[in-house]
């Protein structure tokens, strides 16, 4: 595959199909890469008070999962996000008298569906990581699936019921996010078998 700035060759049928891109990675690139050339910027902009969001489109298999979540060696978009806003709050700790807290929700739409990652089952319990021990614990009541996507009052889209959570430091955020995608795991699975 050749890519330059406006278009793509396809070198199995020699076509080539022509789209606006700011940026454009191949099989090779690293997480680092697009990490730093396409979303670190952004993290300044939080500090800000502007709401950012990370959209990955695309087929099934293309690797939006890996792209956002990465693994463990190799971090995808979402853990770089966070390091970098967690080492940001800690060196404002020391200097400053503002209270930070920062919060996550974690969105899937799919199939014309917008589920809340942060629920167990269709109708279930909040995920929480339990720091000692590990394991997972629920609180609270949320709903998982369909959640309507609305404007709110101040013309934001919002995903109507969707849950947060409260973080605070990358550890927890770490565990949090790694029984969520245990979660996420056995559900694709699941499909998968069906």
């Amino acid at each position: 595959m050749s890519v330059s700035n406006t278009s793509i060759t396809c070198p199995t049928k020699g076509t080539t199909h022509s789209f606006p891109f700011s940026a454009c990675y191949d099989h090779e690139s690293t997480q680092e890469e697009v990490y730093a050339g396409e979303v670190a910027a952004f993290t300044t902009k939080i500090w800000e008070g502007r709401k950012v969001t990370v959209f990955a489109y695309g087929v099934s298999g293309s690797g939006k999962t890996h792209t956002c979540s990465g693994t463990a060696a190799d971090p995808g978009l979402i853990p770089r996000v966070l390091l970098d806003l967690f080492k940001v709050v800690q060196k404002n700790r020391r200097s400053s008298t503002k209270r930070v807290e920062l919060r996550i929700s974690y969105l899937e739409l799919f199939r014309d569906k917008c589920m809340d990652l942060m629920v167990e089952g269709e109708k279930g319990e909040k995920v929480s990581a339990v720091s000692q021990g590990g394991g997972r614990r629920a609180n609270n009541s949320f709903q998982r699936a369909d959640l309507p996507i609305r404007e709110g009052h101040n013309g934001q889209i919002i995903a109507a019921g969707l849950s947060e959570t409260p973080i605070k430091s990358y550890h927890e955020f770490d565990e949090l996010y790694l029984c969520v995608s245990r979660s996420e795991e056995r559900r694709v699975g699941k499909e998968c078998m069906e």
